[in-house]
């Protein structure tokens, strides 16, 4: 029995080390500009512009597109917080022998709906998901940038 608590702990520590190993060398990569690195919510920025909307539907203005993106951002935000509370009344009501199979039926159901992702709601709405063309990077080059891949 020693000796496979020991095999085990050893294995355990093989597998560990070689889950930091992997995770302190991994590539970096990122834009600078001007041979300088560049804030990170600058480029997100930068980029989001070369890129383009997100979504698109014809004859709505970018305004009206971040107004229903936000709301459906909180609608996905708000089913979530209802199905954990939901997730949680019924767990709580698991505890009763006889409500048993009620409320694991009711706990497949609530998980089954699944949440109201903000891809569906914005399809609801009537917006297609636009498809970055290869020009984003093309536009980025332009502005400065330069993407740097390191091993």
């Amino acid at each position: 029995m020693k000796r496979w608590i020991l095999v085990l702990c050893l294995a355990t520590c093989i597998l560990v080390s070689g889950c930091a190993y992997n995770m302190t060398n991994k590539p970096k990569s990122y834009w600078i500009k001007d041979g300088k690195e560049v804030p990170s919510e600058q480029a997100q920025r930068d980029y989001q512009k070369c890129r383009g909307p997100e979504w698109t539907k014809d004859e709505v203005t970018t305004t009206e597109i971040e107004k229903d993106y936000d709301f459906c951002v909180e609608a996905s935000a708000a089913r979530a917080k209802h199905q954990r509370v939901a997730a949680n009344v019924l767990s709580l009501g698991a505890i009763i022998p006889f409500v048993n199979i009620a409320t694991g039926i009711a706990m497949v159901a609530v998980q089954a709906g699944g949440s109201l992702s903000v891809q569906r709601c914005m399809e609801s709405k009537g917006y297609r998901e636009t498809v970055p063309s290869g020009e984003t990077e093309q536009c980025m080059k332009e502005k400065g940038y330069e993407w740097i891949e390191e091993k």
